[in-house]
C-alpha cells in the first residue's frame, strides 16, 4: 500500500493501519475486560457470562473490533480505498 510518490496511496495506507489498530485495541480491551472482571480464561467459558450490562458491553466491544477488522458495515470505511490501491 505504501508508495512514496502517490499521496492517495499513502492516505489509504494510513487509514488501513489506523483502522486495524483500532480494531485490535477494541478486541484486546474487550477480552481483557472480560478476563479481569469475570475471571474467564478460555473461550468455552464465555458461555457462562452473566447477562448483565457490563458483560454485554465487553462482548459488544469485541464484536466491534472484529467488525472493524473484517470490514463489516458500518465499520468498512477503510475497505474501498485499500482494495482500490492494492
Amino acid at each position: 500500500l505504501y508508495d512514496g510518490n502517490a499521496e492517495h496511496n499513502n492516505r489509504s495506507a494510513l487509514k488501513y493501519i489506523t483502522y486495524m489498530h483500532i480494531g485490535f485495541v477494541c478486541i484486546m480491551v474487550g477480552l481483557l475486560g472480560i478476563a479481569d472482571r469475570y475471571q474467564i480464561d478460555t473461550f468455552s467459558n464465555l458461555l457462562t457470562l452473566p447477562n448483565d450490562g457490563k458483560s454485554i458491553f465487553w462482548l459488544l466491544l469485541v464484536c466491534v473490533g472484529f467488525g472493524i477488522k473484517a470490514g463489516i458495515v458500518p465499520f468498512h470505511a477503510w475497505l474501498p480505498d485499500t482494495y482500490q490501491n492494492t
